[in-house]
């Protein structure tokens, strides 16, 4: 009865303030069952060495922890949810200028997103409200709305491809590495007509699985669902759908708006990223990928050569809400040209 009661009482008050913490609920038979598959797969879709050297310390730690509290992350790499943050999962508290306060700092971030929102035409800003499921631990509220700075950063990407593509036209995105799934929440939030096919590697999968079923429920088709899918993938507008890596050739004669990338390319050998997009190019008439072009793993050149029939339409340094240029990281645009 009692906790009958408290049940109730959290789900009230949920309602009423929907911003404030809740924890995203594990299902630790989804989490073991994507293992296992990872295990049984083409090593063409297991992590390469960059990721392979994180992947059981993070493993352990979910076992160990769970999704509690798991966006506080840490800034310190000998914690173990440090490894959580390397793909944006793991959100601690990003310190301000010295010469600024808090507010300041985020108001500042905040202006300068929703300003360039603005300037391209992208959806505004304001109407975004990020989840605080998991507890990030960079969370602030502006407007009555909630960010992170990785939501802040995260819109910026989105904002980027709005000088060049109207997202109310776009139907189709297929993610690889979506990570956390804030992209996705952003992305689907701003558009709810959008339907996404999300690929990870396990536990990442597992992560953004847990995640965007409580940020989206009733409108994600998750790993338990997508599991056992051999046909051809057959979408409803405004649905999400998760799967693990080697499950990529369900592409297949799938018409693909727009494929996107963030970083996670230029954490895999270039033969992995070669297979990837070898679904991809045939079915994809626009590509974001978010990369450091130069000096990485795979670069620009091998972007040309693994996309025949793509050409970079734009290119220009990541631009952060804090209005800095990244010194590693590029935009870019590709298009297969007008027959």
């Amino acid at each position: 009865m009692i906790t009958s009661f408290l049940s109730r009482a959290v789900q009230k008050i949920t309602s009423v303030f929907p911003d404030r913490p809740t924890q995203v609920e594990d299902d630790f038979s989804i989490f073991e069952d994507a293992l296992k598959g990872l295990s049984e797969a083409d090593p063409l879709y297991h992590p390469g060495p960059y990721w392979e050297r994180h992947r059981r310390p993070l493993e352990e730690y979910l076992r160990s922890h769970g999704l509690q509290n798991y966006r506080l992350g840490d800034a310190v790499p000998e914690d173990p949810k440090y490894i959580l943050r390397r793909f944006g999962a793991g959100e601690p508290r990003i310190p301000e200028p010295s010469h600024l306060t808090q507010s300041q700092w985020n108001n500042l971030r905040y202006d300068f997103a929703d300003t360039y929102g603005k300037l391209v035409n992208a959806a505004p800003l304001s109407r975004l409200s990020i989840s605080t499921a998991g507890n990030p631990g960079d969370v602030f509220r502006i407007k009555r709305r909630t960010y992170t700075s990785n939501a802040l950063n995260f819109y910026m990407r989105y904002a980027y491809l709005c000088q060049f593509l109207d997202f109310q036209k776009i139907s189709t995105i297929v993610e690889i590495g979506p990570g956390s799934g804030l992209q996705t929440e952003i992305l689907h939030k701003l558009h709810p007509h959008l339907t996404s096919y999300l690929f990870d590697i396990p536990p990442q999968s597992y992560i953004g699985n847990q995640y965007l079923k409580h940020v989206f429920p009733g409108k994600v088709v998750g790993l338990e669902q997508t599991r056992s899918l051999t046909e051809p993938l057959q979408g409803e507008p405004g649905q999400i759908y998760i799967f693990n890596s080697w499950q990529i050739p369900l592409v297949r004669n799938q018409r693909i708006d727009l494929f996107w990338n963030a970083a996670s390319f230029n954490e895999m050998e270039p033969h992995l990223v070669d297979n990837y997009l070898s679904f991809i190019s045939p079915q994809a008439e626009n590509l974001y990928l978010m990369s450091i072009m130069k000096g990485s793993r795979v670069g620009i050149s091998d972007y040309r050569r693994f996309l025949p029939g793509h050409r970079c339409y734009a290119l220009a340094s990541l631009l952060l809400a804090d209005g800095q240029l990244s010194s590693r990281y590029s935009n870019s645009l590709w298009r297969r040209p007008a027959s």
